[in-house]
């Protein structure tokens, strides 16, 4: 168990099990993650499925929602214009039911401020919200972060460029740029970015469909990442490359080694579904 559940009691509670506790906290899509005290009060929530880094920091964030809403409201009491407060309370309100209007209100309003060095961080760290929050405003936002911290000083442009680069992963040179900024910026993977990017950039064939080729850099991206935690993925993508190029024996062949070495991967479940529509 994650350490940082230290002190918390984990329940799972399924919609045909428990359907009155859905309609109390109005749970409207699974999964969602509650936090609730032991009196039965709500204080944040979050859906999705998170790798452990990013689940540990979302539940910081979430059990201190209401802690950063009533320090974002004292900052912004002394100055309505204070940086900080507003991403403290954009940040609370990310984790409230309902909120989400909240949220962008104050994310408008950090966009609006003069980025200097000290809000240089906020605002960015608001765009990153708001890429993540409100769909029409994903790659708006990104860009907004690469022009305004092209060196990356508040952390977030790496990020960025990462996703804008995937964005773009059916124009070649388009992705390639990003990736390249990102690589200059991180030339150590510090971030650890370097393998999603070269998985990425082994797909490009595929979008052309020459699937022999992107099988291709795909075997050679897994001799170079072995450790990769894409490497599960690597092979679901060679099987389904090998499948639409119709080579129905080499699919199974590559499926079958996904299930003996990576039984337990988020990807065996589609290599179980290929496997038995395959050999019907």
């Amino acid at each position: 168990m994650i350490k940082a559940l230290d002190g918390y009691v984990c329940v799972e509670v399924f919609a045909e099990d428990d359907m009155p506790s859905f309609e109390k906290y109005g749970v409207e899509s699974m999964p969602t993650m509650m936090f609730i005290t032991t009196e039965g009060r709500e204080i944040g929530r979050f859906g999705a499925f998170k790798p452990p880094a990013d689940f540990v920091r979302a539940l910081s964030e979430c059990v201190s929602s209401s802690d950063n809403i009533e320090k974002g409201k004292k900052l912004l009491a002394g100055d309505p214009k204070n940086a900080e407060g507003l991403y403290l309370l954009a940040l609370g309100y990310l984790y409230q039911k309902g909120r989400s209007d909240s949220v962008i209100e104050n994310i408008e309003k950090l966009k609006k401020l003069d980025v200097n060095k000290d809000n240089k961080v906020f605002i960015c760290r608001g765009l990153k919200i708001l890429s993540k929050i409100k769909k029409e405003a994903f790659s708006e936002a990104l860009l907004k972060i690469v022009e305004i911290d092209p060196e990356n000083e508040s952390g977030e442009t790496i990020h960025a460029l990462y996703m804008l680069g995937i964005l773009k992963r059916t124009n070649s040179e388009q992705m390639k740029g990003f990736f390249e900024k990102l690589r200059k910026l991180d030339p150590d993977d510090k971030h650890g970015y370097d393998d999603d990017m070269a998985f990425a950039e082994a797909l490009i064939p595929y979008y052309k469909k020459d699937y022999k080729k992107t099988i291709k850099n795909l075997k050679d991206f897994m001799d170079k990442y072995k450790n990769s935690e894409l490497a599960s993925k690597a092979l679901l993508q060679i099987a389904s490359c090998w499948y639409r190029a119709k080579e129905k024996d080499k699919c199974i062949e590559e499926l079958d080694r996904l299930l003996k070495q990576y039984p337990d991967s988020g990807e065996a479940g589609s290599a179980k579904a290929l496997l038995k529509r395959l050999k019907k």
